[in-house]
């Protein structure tokens, strides 16, 4: 997976927009439980967004959570509990179609 470098900004910043294209790997977003992605599909066709769980409750495997992306829509992910965060410490994304999707990682920080 791509390590990404996370931008941060102040609560009252603006608009928020995706400026880098999803790789056919995915990314992975260091975790610190304030960090989150915005996601707008820029393709003609909806996309599938999954969050990689790695969790087990009482022997049970949690699994990805997936969501759809409409054609020209955005949609924001996270922040993420340690349900999704690998053993490094990243949260995996991945999406079903890179092309002419976008991405921003972004922290939230206290005023």
């Amino acid at each position: 997976m791509a390590r990404v470098n996370v931008t941060t900004f102040a609560d009252d910043s603006g608009d928020l927009a995706p400026s880098t294209e999803f790789t056919v790997d995915g990314i992975a977003i260091p975790n610190n439980g304030r960090r989150f992605v915005l996601v707008e599909n820029g393709s003609g066709s909806t996309v599938t967004v999954t969050e990689k769980a790695n969790a087990t409750i009482e022997g049970i495997v949690l699994g990805n959570r997936t969501t759809t992306v409409a054609a020209g829509a955005r949609k924001r992910f996270g922040p993420w509990s340690s349900v999704f965060q690998q053993e490094d410490g990243v949260v995996h994304i991945d999406v079903s179609a890179a092309t002419d999707v976008d991405w921003t990682a972004f922290e939230v920080t206290p005023k």
